[in-house]
């Protein structure tokens, strides 16, 4: 057997090499926290929506998954023109747009007393939707240099599915909150209205 001497050749580790690489660490940071918030508030819609429908009178499962789906269809609509509206926003104006329409739709939601209200609500903050899914990524891909643009990427698709995780998690208290704000005036109505009862009934004839 013969052997062919190899000499030895000094290699650059690449763990080494994306340590020296240097990038806006704030900003990839701020794009890992909003692609979190917005996967947590988007799962407000499978998680919550139906419960909500449940309550008004009349509405059945078919039109509990045309209110859901209406939201996803919106959104698909925005993500397929993306590409024209990008070029007229920044990533910033795009996740700016995305947080006021989830945000218009839910509040439209709180407030909505029937289905026709929820439905246009739902087609509301679906439009935030279109603006935020694509976004986190490409912003992403533009901030990472080229040699650790996999990892940076990977970080925020982990800070999407953590969204995903926790959504439940964080909006049930803040849920808790406002049905105990809600009860909040009849409580006191109720409360003078028994005082004021006690107070007759204590009244000598």
């Amino acid at each position: 057997m013969f052997y062919l001497y190899e000499p030895s050749v000094a290699k650059e580790t690449k763990e080494s090499g994306e340590h020296n690489v240097e990038y806006n660490k704030g900003m990839a940071w701020l794009v890992y926290a909003l692609a979190f918030i917005g996967v947590v508030f988007f799962y407000m819609i499978p998680v919550q929506i139906p419960f909500l429908l449940k309550k008004m009178k009349g509405i059945t499962n078919s039109e509990i998954g045309y209110a859901i789906s209406i939201s996803s269809f919106s959104g698909a609509m925005i993500a397929i023109n993306y590409k024209r509206i990008k070029k007229q926003l920044s990533f910033k104006r795009i996740f700016q747009l995305a947080f006021v329409s989830m945000g218009s739709g839910y509040l439209m939601v709180y407030f909505s007393e029937c289905y026709t209200a929820v439905f246009l609500s739902m087609l509301i903050a679906g439009v935030g939707t279109g603006f935020l899914m694509p976004s986190g990524n490409l912003w992403i891909m533009e901030i990472a240099p080229e040699q650790i643009r996999g990892r940076l990427v990977g970080n925020t698709s982990r800070a999407i599915f953590l969204g995903m995780f926790f959504s439940p998690i964080l909006i049930q208290p803040i849920i808790n909150w406002f049905n105990v704000f809600n009860q909040l005036p009849y409580a006191v109505i109720s409360q003078q209205i028994k005082k004021a009862d006690d107070s007759k009934n204590h009244q000598p004839d």
